[in-house]
């Protein structure tokens, strides 16, 4: 049997995982800093085993990438160049559903050399919305057609069945990650001419589609869209648009928590001990006094409005303590 060795026990990891064990033609090694996420991951499946690695101790993922065929990393995309060059090293191929750094191509030429297959973005998106848009732009110009535009939208989010929380949205994927997404500028092509999206405006920027079978769904820009056009072979093309989808509602309240700070690098050096606290430090306010209204004039909302509403139901106005120490340190990786 060939050996998968998947670094990370993530919610990704889970049902690749689950898929791989079902082939029954692997041997997989599902490895994590936290054995018990990873024993989890591999519960209840043949052929899966599990263990425990520090990826920043080179002796520990040397141990585990030279024994595998094929390694599939779904750690924070900071570690993925790491365990790239140990690849590289061994002769192993890698897999990633994150996008490609300016580090990672870097190493394009040196895997080549090597006939190691470094295969990234293959996950929902970047991934599915490639193979989609390349099977759709094939057949265009297998007919002798010519592409003048091209708009692609994709979104991990719950069925309409399941949803049935006021975000509209299931984590699929690290929150950590959602988060830094919810961060990152954009820019697209539209009728010849570039729009460029500053992150802070990010949220500000989207509007309404209507999907069949779904209904209207908001969608705003990802990313950096024009690094694909040449790739797609669309390099005439005078509009190219890659977005995101959401349930109604997402961007204002995603807004309105980036206005209010909770999307920062930093948080005040003073650690509330509730998120109500942390609300009222974030608006400069004192606890005692904080109340709806302050919040609502602060965001420009009515104190009624369904941001508010949703903040309410994320636990952001309840006296809920703020137990994990992590949670002031925006780039921690735990």
């Amino acid at each position: 049997m060939k050996k998968i060795a998947v670094f990370g026990a993530g919610f990704v990891s889970r049902p690749l995982v689950k898929y791989l064990a079902q082939q029954n033609e692997y041997e997989l090694l599902v490895y994590d800093q936290d054995l018990v996420k990873a024993n989890t991951v591999i519960r209840g499946l043949q052929n899966c085993s599990s263990a425990g690695l520090n990826v920043n101790n080179t002796s520990e993922l040397e141990a585990a990438v030279k024994n595998a065929d094929i390694a599939v990393s779904l750690l924070p995309a900071s570690f993925h160049v790491v365990i790239a060059r140990v690849c590289l090293k061994f002769k192993v191929h890698l897999v990633t559903t994150s996008y490609v750094s300016p580090e990672m191509k870097a190493l394009d030429a040196e895997a080549k050399n090597a006939g190691v297959l470094f295969l990234n973005e293959v996950g929902l998106d970047p991934g599915l919305d490639h193979m989609s848009a390349m099977k759709i732009i094939s057949d265009v110009h297998a007919k002798g057609g010519t592409i003048i535009g091209f708009e692609s939208s994709c979104g991990g989010l719950p069925s309409p069945k399941d949803n049935n929380n006021p975000m509209g949205y299931k984590f699929s994927w690290s929150p950590r990650g959602v988060l830094l997404a919810a961060r990152q500028p954009a820019v697209y092509l539209k009728d010849g001419g570039e729009k460029h999206v500053h992150g802070e405006q990010l949220f500000k920027h989207y509007w309404m589609k209507n999907v069949d079978t779904i209904g209207d769904l908001e969608v705003y820009p990802n990313r950096d869209s024009l690094k694909y056009r040449d790739l797609y072979g669309l390099k005439d093309t005078r509009t190219f648009f890659r977005g995101t989808f959401r349930y109604p509602g997402w961007c204002d309240t995603i807004d309105a928590l980036a206005a209010l700070g909770y999307l920062k690098e930093n948080f005040p050096h003073q650690h509330p001990a509730t998120f109500l606290e942390l609300t009222a430090v974030l608006m400069n306010v004192d606890v005692e006094k904080f109340n709806v209204d302050l919040l609502a004039d602060f965001l420009k909302l009515e104190p009624e409005s369904d941001v508010i509403k949703r903040m309410e139901w994320l636990g952001l106005l309840s006296n809920n303590a703020i137990k994990d120490p992590c949670f002031f340190t925006f780039g921690c990786a735990c």
